[in-house]
């Protein structure tokens, strides 16, 4: 009885096999088209390169990285608020970086809805639910303060009652604003919305 070889052999012309590695994602691509797998420094450099450029698209990852950034320079800015005393020159900067970010955060946006094949008017829907979601509820918190004022004067608390009801309602459209927003955000790459790029 033969042992088996611990060293296979082989033929010295043919190597051995080895297993095919994915293809890596592509280092870039035209501006108008969508960087799969985008890590987090290209999506921010297309995020300002494409600062009011609303035709083309964002894969998924330029998105949500974009996302991200102007996320963590907010919470940045407002722990920056919250430890020094320049209150009113932090205040300044967070206004300016609102200001700055406004129209490539919704160009991005856009472009992320081409991607998926959608239009960007499809924004008016989470961006309505929230606006009128935030209206209803300073509506609803000025009811709810005058009714706390007349309940102090020993009036009716019905005021006060529907205001917080109103709140109620605000809070469940921001919600909604927001899933709404996060489900279009996260809808698949179409290879249809090449249709929105130049």
């Amino acid at each position: 009885m033969s042992m088996p070889d611990p060293m296979p052999s082989y033929d010295a012309q043919t190597p051995p096999a080895t297993p095919p590695h994915p293809a890596p994602y592509a280092a870039s691509a035209p501006e108008d088209a969508p960087l799969p797998g985008c890590g987090f420094a290209p999506a921010v450099t297309r995020y300002w390169r494409g600062y009011v450029r609303f035709h083309g698209r964002a894969s998924r990852g330029e998105y949500w990285w974009a996302v991200l950034f102007v996320a963590i320079v907010n919470v940045a800015l407002n722990l920056l608020a919250s430890l020094t005393d320049d209150a009113p020159l932090i205040g300044f900067l967070s206004f300016a970086w609102g200001v700055a970010t406004l129209l490539p955060s919704l160009a991005v946006s856009v472009r992320r809805l081409h991607d998926a094949n959608g239009s960007g008017l499809l924004l008016l829907l989470p961006y309505g639910l929230i606006l009128v979601g935030m209206l209803l509820g300073l509506t609803g918190l000025a009811g709810a303060a005058g009714g706390v004022v007349m309940l102090a004067a020993g009036g009716d608390a019905g005021l006060m009652g529907g205001g917080l009801g109103m709140t109620m309602v605000a809070f469940l459209l921001l919600l909604a604003g927001l899933a709404a927003l996060i489900i279009l955000m996260c809808r698949p790459s179409d290879p249809n919305g090449a249709r929105f790029d130049r």
